[in-house]
């Protein structure tokens, strides 16, 4: 299965992606150009 995240460097979008990873690999997520991403290891 695939997952398409909009806002994944939100703090809810970067913990729900936290929490998926540990069951699968394939995350995608939507960012836009001026966003910070301190909160995507």
């Amino acid at each position: 299965m695939k997952i398409l995240i909009t806002g994944i460097s939100g703090f809810a979008g970067s913990h729900l992606t936290e929490y998926l990873l540990s069951f699968q690999k394939h995350i995608f997520g939507l960012v836009r150009p001026d966003e910070d991403l301190s909160n995507l290891s």
